[in-house]
């Protein structure tokens, strides 16, 4: 789809006189998108363009720069910091007419609320996973977990219930044999800007089809905090560690594991050979070579890239159980 035919739609549009976007939220931790992808087409469509986001977002990782907050300075967009959804709700309504502004969630850590919906028609939310199987946060680290082999991104309007919402435009994406979170996110990336394209193409020209949502056959997870849910139990299967170590790989630190009251970061997983174990095994580190790992879990032995083993001999020692 070309840019100039959706700003023609545009211009000639006199159903919908659009003339700002809120955007509310932030990027993808350690990446630029989704808003790298959602400004590059917005630019070609002259609105205002303001983002509402928290002041903790302002400090996560980029890819391209140090900080979300050096990459809003970067593309030079305007920006309101608030910590409490009634701060933003008073802004919004204050500052924006129903009629000509859109209000775009992207990864937005709160919840709009009722008063919200109800004044601003055009509201909507953008979820880079399946809303049936996915609703909630941490959607591709849940994703990993459950070693699936196919995600989809979707933009649906927004009301009372948490990735509820009819849907307005939907794709599926092939991850299969994507093993963290920055290829993941990569792949997306590939498919959100002609996504978002067609998206405002479709919105400004009338021609969005509403498809309901499955509520009452979707599935909620919740966030994942990578400080306190990233230890691996060594009981699991070894398939099981190994998708569980996916969801905390790259731009995270890794998954974790605690030796004499330590804790190592463990990233890249590796199913080796030797096939049979014991019990009593368990946890046991039984080969280093350079900074990789071998350990004994219940059906088999993983190795992990260990970042910080640095000179301490793990040899023989055991992961606590």
């Amino acid at each position: 789809m070309k840019v100039n035919k959706i700003k023609s739609s545009l211009s000639n549009s006199k159903k919908k006189k659009i003339n700002k976007i809120i955007l509310i939220g932030g990027n993808i931790y350690g990446q630029d998108i989704p808003f790298k992808n959602i400004l590059s087409v917005l630019d070609k469509l002259k609105l205002n363009i303001h983002l509402i986001t928290q002041k903790k977002r302002l400090d996560f990782k980029s890819k391209s720069y140090k900080t979300f907050k050096h990459f809003l300075k970067n593309q030079k967009i305007e920006y309101s910091i608030f910590e409490k959804y009634r701060q933003v709700e008073r802004y919004i309504i204050k500052n924006s007419d129903p009629r000509k502004t859109i209000i775009f969630s992207l990864n937005c850590s709160w919840k709009i609320q009722d008063k919200t919906i109800k004044r601003f028609p055009y509201l909507f939310n953008y979820h880079n996973a399946s809303l049936r199987y996915y609703r909630g946060a941490a959607c591709q680290s849940w994703g990993l977990i459950m070693r699936d082999k196919i995600c989809e991104i979707n933009i649906h309007k927004i009301n009372k219930t948490l990735d509820d919402g009819d849907v307005l435009l939907s794709k599926k994406i092939n991850i299969a044999n994507l093993k963290n979170l920055n290829k993941i996110y990569s792949k997306i990336s590939k498919y959100e800007k002609n996504f978002f394209k067609k998206f405002f193409y479709l919105f400004i020209s009338n021609n969005l089809t509403i498809k309901k949502s499955e509520t009452k056959n979707s599935y909620y997870y919740p966030r994942l905090n990578q400080k306190k849910d990233s230890f691996i139990n060594w009981n699991w299967s070894i398939k099981d560690i190994e998708s569980f170590t996916h969801a905390f790989d790259d731009p995270y630190d890794g998954s974790k594991g605690k030796v004499l009251n330590k804790i190592y970061y463990l990233k890249k997983p590796k199913i080796e050979e030797l096939k049979y174990t014991h019990a009593f095994q368990r946890g046991l580190i039984i080969r280093i070579i350079k900074k990789r790992i071998f350990v004994v879990v219940r059906d088999g032995v993983i190795s992990f890239l260990c970042s910080n083993i640095e000179n301490i001999n793990l040899l023989g020692k055991r992961f606590k159980v």
